[in-house]
């Protein structure tokens, strides 16, 4: 299975774009969303991407000191959280 791979770096941000272009050439999506000290990365098949469009979009939200990202409504049923990982330096 190829995999494309999108990276995003979140800040104050209320909307964030995750364009993955055309649909071919990959078979998953994995975006790997920034936050302070940690690495998000969520994967969604290429099968339930729009083909009318070239991307997704997220919300990040703070609650209680936790990031939680709402997806939009084309992708909220299909993609998932896989790991996260907290960034050392």
């Amino acid at each position: 299975m190829s995999k494309k791979v999108v990276r995003r770096t979140i800040a104050e941000s209320k909307n964030c774009r995750v364009k993955y272009g055309k649909l071919e050439g990959f078979d998953l999506l994995e975006v790997r969303i920034t936050h302070k000290d940690r690495i998000y990365v969520y994967e969604i098949e290429s099968k339930f991407l729009s083909t009318e469009k070239d991307s997704i979009h997220f919300y990040p939200k703070n609650k209680s000191g936790n990031l939680v990202i709402q997806w939009d409504q084309e992708a909220e049923k299909y993609i998932r959280l896989v790991s996260e990982e907290r960034i050392i330096h």
